[in-house]
């Protein structure tokens, strides 16, 4: 199924990863693709300093692979000490100032920040936000930005699987006041209840449940043109 965008609502979007870097979604690279062929502008936003942050963990992998991998796999003590081997190392960093500021105020707080600074430069006077997983909670705290028309929220984290309720995770959700989709797949282990998310979102916002994971990868080719159907009236209800 291809439905194409009207040439007067072809929008700007820019796309926000999650942080797991190494593991990719094929189902927002298809639509990501599909929305470029039909001639969006699209921009990847990934700061400088979480460019940075990742040169650093790679460094710190490749020198010392005790320390490397998943933190949240780690015992404290070496969790600890990995924190004090990337603060060295960050201090001769040409970034050093922002990844060190970034380990004193929380990262999704540093990348609304950059996010927005990247807006403002941004020549478009009117851009789509599209997020997954932390990159959707992101979204949503620019969401007040004046050129943001409106967020597109792939996989929500509302709640660590391991984790008691972080409220930093939801409290965006309630200010947002744009207009927002979020896409949640029915076998995401961050939030697959329709009635508890429907409670924590918006007048604004509009919910699709999927057959899906959080990864949105291996994703049936039904599902995908539910997306891309769910996307391409958003968008265009939205300019």
């Amino acid at each position: 199924m291809t439905i194409l965008l009207q040439p007067t609502t072809v929008p700007t979007l820019v796309f926000l990863g999650r942080n797991d870097r190494t593991r990719k979604s094929d189902l927002i690279a298809g639509i990501a693709r599909r929305l470029g062929d039909q001639g969006c502008t699209l921009h990847w936003f990934r700061s400088d300093r979480a460019q940075a942050s990742d040169r650093i963990d790679q460094s710190i992998g490749k020198r010392w692979p005790v320390l490397g991998g998943s933190r949240a796999l780690m015992p404290l003590h070496r969790r600890l000490l990995r924190a004090a081997v990337k603060t060295a190392l960050a201090v001769a960093d040409r970034n050093r100032w922002a990844v060190l500021k970034a380990a004193i105020v929380t990262e999704p707080v540093m990348d609304a920040r950059e996010l927005a600074e990247f807006l403002d430069d941004l020549p478009s006077s009117q851009v789509h936000v599209v997020g997954h997983s932390a990159g959707a909670i992101v979204g949503t705290m620019v969401a007040a930005h004046p050129k943001v028309a409106g967020v597109i929220c792939f996989g929500y984290p509302f709640r660590h699987p391991a984790r008691p309720p972080e409220p930093y995770r939801t409290r965006p959700l309630a200010r947002v006041p744009r207009p927002l989709l979020v896409l949640q797949g029915s076998g995401d282990i961050y939030g697959s209840d329709p009635s508890s998310i429907i409670r924590l979102l918006p007048a604004s916002g509009k919910l699709v449940m999927l057959v899906c994971d959080h990864d949105y990868d291996r994703v049936a080719p039904a599902e995908f043109d539910k997306v891309w159907c769910a996307v391409c009236d958003f968008l265009s209800e939205t300019r």
